[in-house]
């Protein structure tokens, strides 16, 4: 699609996330929107606006023409709703955008552990019932790993069987059809610019903004999963809101490895990015946790401006980084002014406590951050995300000294 129709198109569109990635599509289709990176730091995919642009727009024709789907799977069609199961990638925000391009009513989910464990299939059914989903779209990195997992979990029923002892009971999946749709990501990036888009879908109008964009789910961990329907409006106005108060922009660096089905996660670290219009480095929350002290090396090597993540995150980073260098440095001067980009660290999803708030300053102010960048807040699910932060900074709230 040429930039000059993606920029009409937008311009006739109300302000919404997929009015933003068109109008950045059009205006710097070469920038880098978001990098997924590997274990060892480095990056392993990446999408310019451009590409994001063609992807989402090829993948939401898809769903609508349905020529790919597997067998057993019906055509899609706005309004219905789907799971988003992927493991942390790029690939999972590519079909979120999908979704709504196309109107179907995407349900990101935690993904069920692939060996099909009873309490995490129990939540998972739970979910798939309770919005009415009409099938699942996942990614070949998590479709291997539940044919693998399906294989193991039979294997380990038989021995059961032939032992005379227990697999753990059995559990089964949700009867409903799976779509990996990697395939047509893949392809997008190569004939994005010949597939037409189906009309209507490239944002919502006015008339749907007050319709689903998608549904987002608790965790479950104290109950059944509980639903939280949020419109197009809200999260627009949810995503105006977040931009204005972060003064996030153009130039904005996020830093990343929250789950991206989590609401801080998914509107917080990557709508509220791809909104604004900056560049998001992105790595999974697996890999922050095996190696906390990465997290200070990206986001120097990156010029990060703004991180959120929960209390634990900032203890955790600075209990295991308090005597570590950062990435690349000496640990002397060298490293002194390698986080002075930062303009923002939101603290929240979690309580937050003064002692993890104060050793994560002690910590990052010796690489050159500013102590006034922390901001505790408060958010929940039923405000879409974003409902109410501290803007005085930490410095101010907990009596950090400032830098």
């Amino acid at each position: 699609m040429a930039a000059s129709s993606i920029d009409a198109q937008a311009a006739d569109a109300p302000d919404t996330l997929i009015a933003r990635v068109l109008r950045w599509a059009a205006e710097h289709p070469h920038k880098v929107a978001h990098r997924f990176l590997g274990s060892d730091g480095k990056t392993v995919a990446s999408n310019t606006y451009g590409e994001l642009e063609a992807k989402s727009r090829v993948l939401a024709a898809e769903l609508l023409s349905g020529s790919s789907r597997p067998s057993g799977c019906p055509v899609l069609e706005p309004g219905q709703r789907v799971l988003l199961v992927f493991l942390p990638s790029l690939e999972f925000i590519v079909a979120f955008l999908a979704c709504l391009r196309a109107g179907i009513v995407a349900v990101p989910v935690y993904p069920p552990n692939p060996r099909g464990l009873a309490h995490h299939l129990r939540a998972f059914a739970s979910i798939a019932d309770t919005c009415g989903a009409t099938a699942v779209l996942t990614h070949r990195d998590f479709s291997s790993a539940r044919r693998l997992g399906a294989m193991a979990a039979a294997g380990a029923r038989a021995l059961a069987a032939v032992m005379g002892g227990s697999a753990g009971g059995k559990s089964e999946w949700p009867d409903l059809p799976w779509w990996d749709v990697t395939s047509v990501m893949s392809a997008a990036g190569h004939k994005g610019h010949e597939v037409a888009a189906p009309a209507g879908f490239l944002s919502p109008t006015p008339r749907l903004m007050a319709d689903p964009a998608f549904l987002q789910f608790t965790s479950g961990s104290t109950s059944e999963p509980k639903g939280v329907v949020i419109s197009h409006r809200s999260m627009t106005h949810n995503l105006r809101t977040i931009v204005h108060a972060l003064r996030a922009g153009q130039d904005t660096r996020v830093v990343s490895w929250l789950p991206q089905y989590h609401d801080m996660g998914l509107i917080g670290s990557h709508c509220g990015l791809l909104f604004c219009g900056g560049t998001g480095t992105y790595f999974s929350p697996i890999a922050f946790v095996q190696n906390p002290a990465m997290l200070l090396s990206i986001m120097e090597a990156s010029g990060a401006s703004h991180v959120q993540m929960p209390n634990f995150g900032y203890a955790l980073t600075a209990r295991k980084t308090s005597s570590c260098p950062v990435a690349g440095s000496s640990g002397g001067e060298a490293g002194v002014a390698g986080l002075a980009p930062v303009a923002h660290l939101f603290n929240a999803a979690e309580p937050v406590t003064s002692a993890a708030c104060d050793a994560f300053v002690r910590v990052a102010t010796m690489r050159g951050m500013r102590a006034a960048a922390m901001s505790p807040g408060y958010g929940l699910a039923e405000s879409t995300v974003y409902a109410l932060e501290c803007l005085t900074g930490a410095s101010q709230v907990f009596g950090v000294g400032t830098a």
